[in-house]
């Protein structure tokens, strides 16, 4: 079965600089989550994201019912190695979905600004049957949060307008060498 992706792309009035400062701490999750789902950010969520770095987060999105995350950080392209791009990606090791692999960018506007890139591929555990049973649902929860976040985000930094070219996302580039995976 295929994993359902979503893919957000927003304009930031900040330095893309600011914005990796801000989004290379879990911690600073939590502003960016709609408060009813109870997020907690656990062990590694207050240190620098590094590839290997392991976060344990929990949420409560149902009847108060907490669920519990364990995220790798796997990959990490900061602005000094690219100047004008960044992305990282993380992974869930275990919790509530039997996929989830998300992929955050950056790239600089020409005219000040940043453009800000989330593509998220999950998968919900039990196959067919949980995608038929709880599908909808959790799609609904995850674009709820990639609003609510994009609110948030234009509240924390405003918004800038974004080209043509980047509305609908872009590729992100994946050139590490071997000791750096």
């Amino acid at each position: 079965m295929r994993a359902n992706r979503l893919t957000e792309v927003i304009g930031l009035a900040a330095s893309i600089d600011e914005l990796w400062d801000f989004f290379s701490t879990a911690q600073n999750l939590a502003p960016l989550t709609p408060p009813d789902q109870k997020l907690q950010v656990g062990k590694g969520g207050d240190q620098r994201i590094v590839p290997g770095l392991e976060i344990e987060i929990s949420v409560a999105p149902m009847l108060g019912i907490r669920t519990g995350w364990q995220t790798l950080i796997m990959e990490v392209e900061g602005p000094e190695k690219a100047p004008g791009r960044a992305w990282f990606r993380d992974i869930q090791e275990s919790g509530p979905f039997a996929l989830w692999d998300h992929t955050h960018a950056f790239r600089a506007l020409p005219d000040g600004g940043t453009a800000v890139m989330d593509v998220v591929e999950y998968k919900l555990p039990a196959g067919r049957l949980g995608q038929a049973v709880a599908g909808f649902w959790v799609r609904r929860q995850v674009q709820g949060l990639f609003a609510y976040r994009k609110t948030a985000l234009h509240e924390k930094f405003g918004p800038v307008g974004l080209p043509q070219d980047l509305l609908e996302g872009w590729e992100v580039r994946r050139d590490f060498s071997e000791e750096t995976r």
